[in-house]
């Protein structure tokens, strides 16, 4: 009898449906190089590098930064960018990973990796008397 209740017991891990998509990244950074773009469409959408901060070099102490290129297509992140973030912003990013297979101009096979914003947290910089909190935008 006991065997037999195990195997009528399901076990759900999460309360949302399956995704497909489990390329994940999650960053923290500075925004840079911010441009407003469109699709074939005329649909807006942003791109911008996130810069990250590399742990300083124990050889030279020089501190170095990695750069990576962030793509956003919601329109209601693309309003709020445009419209609130400027460059040098500090920002948490949640997004999706993609591989984009394309031909150099010498015909090569390049690969390129591109990150798809799906939310994002702006750090807002600590006052004097204390930290502000922080505003999180997400996909609606």
């Amino acid at each position: 009898m006991l065997s037999r209740s195990i195997f009528n017991q399901t076990r759900a891990f999460s309360a949302t449906s399956a995704k497909t998509q489990f390329a994940k990244f999650s960053a923290y950074g500075f925004v840079s190089n911010v441009q407003v773009r469109e699709t074939k469409e005329g649909a807006p959408f942003v791109t911008y590098s996130l810069g990250v901060n590399k742990p300083v070099n124990k050889t030279t102490g020089e501190k170095d930064v990695e750069y990576f290129g962030v793509t956003i297509f919601n329109e209601h992140q693309v309003n709020y960018f445009r419209e609130y973030i400027n460059p040098g912003a500090r920002v948490i990013v949640d997004g999706d990973v993609r591989n984009r297979a394309y031909l150099d101009q010498e015909g090569e096979k390049k690969y390129k990796v591109n990150f798809i914003q799906k939310s994002f947290e702006k750090i807002p910089y600590p006052k004097r008397e204390g930290a502000a909190e922080t505003e999180t935008v997400e996909e609606q």
